[in-house]
């Protein structure tokens, strides 16, 4: 599995950083892919490979909400503000 630390505060990211990291989370999901669909794949290589997604995922999501994710989105499309209201509303 690709290994990378993760940070694991609520440091804002900038734009570059995030596509990055979702870059990274990308490959990692395909190494999962292939983990699940490869012969012989050990149930410990699994699990690791979950893990480790569980808390990139979460340190990503934190990220994501320190930096005001839909903000981006809302000065692109004025029109999503009501719909990313409801969506911070159901994940304060």
């Amino acid at each position: 599995m690709t290994q990378e630390p993760s940070q694991v505060d609520n440091t804002p990211l900038s734009h570059q950083q995030a596509v990055e990291e979702h870059l990274h989370l990308r490959k990692l999901i395909d190494e999962l892919a292939g983990l699940v669909s490869g012969k012989g794949t050990s149930k410990m290589a699994l699990v690791g490979g979950l893990s480790q997604l569980r808390d990139e995922l979460l340190a990503h999501f934190d990220h994501e909400e320190s930096s005001g994710y839909f903000s981006d989105a809302i000065q692109i499309a004025p029109r999503l503000k009501p719909r990313a209201d409801e969506l911070l509303d159901e994940h304060p």
